[in-house]
């Protein structure tokens, strides 16, 4: 039944007929340094290789835009966080939407999807934004989605209303490492978690270049599996907002305001945290962002960008209510069609006057330096550095820089042309 060409000819003719792009790509990249092969441990000097083939899909119309895409990202490392031989597999599945649904009303959709074996260095990439402290697993399944929808009723107002849920667990048991005297400690589990936001912001336009209005955000987190047996988090913030348009590539944005949160139930696995009601507590927040795409200057763009904040964060590997500083910096230089070279920079530290208990990792920073040479349509070099570092708590009794990784690397990116011309 499931060979018959009535049933699969016309979804066939329909891809050919159609404004379907689909391409494969393979990254492979070789890279030499040291860092830690699971969290809590000392960094160890190594080499590594990683490659990704990735096939990807897309519908590209005027008014609808689709992506999907999947990956297998393959790991070699000697020894390795599972202390095998073989290779870490893990599955990576994206989906990316646009759909301007009238000439007033457009809808964006993103869905994130990563299930396998997770070495250290691919860890901070399965969280919404820059983490401090990060899960001893090398096993685990996290899928993320979410959605916006942008209302424009006049050439004054603009209403957009958004929502996300994340979901992550640990798959099978946590990795172990060794303390400073040799002894082999059990890392900790990323507790099962579901976190939930919704965001409603209404915008007026005092001005052509100018955007003010007002946003709230509601977050709640659920954990249900050890270390954080039953607890929950739940905060909502409302936020004034000004967003200043220098010209169609560079744009300001400003926020103030505050957030009030919520801790109960449970067991945070924090040495310390127990399990009593935090009750309601409030925290200023506010947020400063600048996005600069720099006119040409002898065919070469400068692209320029970063933002300072403090926000409070349902964290999701701590299981409590953090309140953090945040700095994000990238600046990319582009000398198209084959050059470009950039700096990536962050940094995050918790803004409480006293470490949480148990001297988790509550600060961390990264810098990357990479350097693109495009050689064809088809064949992308890249090279160059990452480093990376975590810490405690700056009053934490111990307080120093542990888990550095620092890494020389160097890419190659094939991609083919479109399958279906």
């Amino acid at each position: 039944m499931w060979a018959s060409p009535a049933l699969w000819a016309p979804l066939v003719l329909a891809l050919w007929a159609g404004k379907w792009d689909s391409r494969l790509q393979l990254s492979t990249e070789l890279r030499a340094g040291e860092g830690p092969r699971v969290v809590g441990e000392a960094p160890r000097a190594g080499v590594a290789v990683v490659a990704l083939p990735t096939v990807l899909l897309r519908w590209m119309e005027q008014d609808l835009r689709f992506q999907i895409g999947y990956g297998a990202r393959v790991f070699w490392r000697q020894p390795n966080e599972l202390g095998h031989q073989r290779p870490l597999l893990l599955h990576n599945a994206h989906l990316t939407l646009f759909d301007q649904l009238a000439s007033h009303l457009e809808l964006r959709g993103q869905s994130l999807a990563s299930l396998g074996e997770a070495d250290y260095s691919i860890l901070p990439t399965l969280f919404a934004s820059p983490q401090s402290s990060l899960p001893a697993v090398a096993k685990i399944f996290a899928v993320s989605s979410g959605l916006r929808l942008a209302w424009e009723p006049s050439a004054l107002w603009l209403i957009e209303v958004g929502a996300e849920a994340e979901h992550r667990r640990t798959l099978g048991t946590p990795v172990e490492t060794t303390d400073a005297s040799g002894n082999v400690v059990p890392g900790l589990p990323l507790p099962r978690q579901t976190i939930v936001r919704e965001t409603t912001a209404a915008g007026l336009r005092p001005t052509r270049r100018d955007l003010v209005g007002l946003s709230v955000t509601g977050a709640y987190a659920q954990y249900d599996s050890y270390p954080a047996l039953g607890v929950s988090l739940a905060s909502i913030g409302p936020r004034g907002y000004w967003r200043h348009f220098f010209s169609r590539q560079t744009e300001a944005r400003g926020e103030l305001g505050a957030a009030l949160s919520r801790r109960w139930g449970g067991d945070t696995g924090v040495a310390g945290v127990g399990a009593t009601d935090s009750g309601w507590t409030l925290s200023p927040t506010f947020n400063l962002t600048v996005d600069s795409h720099v006119a040409r200057i002898d065919g070469q763009t400068w692209d320029v960008g970063g933002g300072l904040a403090a926000e409070s964060l349902l964290d999701p590997v701590l299981a409590v209510v953090t309140n953090r500083g945040l700095a994000q910096l990238h600046v990319w230089w582009r000398a198209p069609p084959q050059w470009q070279a950039g700096l990536e920079a962050s940094f995050v530290t918790s803004l409480a006057r006293a470490p949480l208990p148990g001297n988790p990792d509550e600060t961390a920073f990264s810098l990357a330096l990479p350097v693109r040479d495009r050689v064809s349509p088809h064949w992308t070099w890249e090279w160059g550095v990452r480093w990376s570092d975590r810490a405690p708590h700056w009053d934490a009794p111990e307080f120093r820089f542990h888990q550095r990784q620092i890494w020389l690397y160097c890419s190659i990116l094939a991609e083919s042309g479109n399958l279906f011309e």
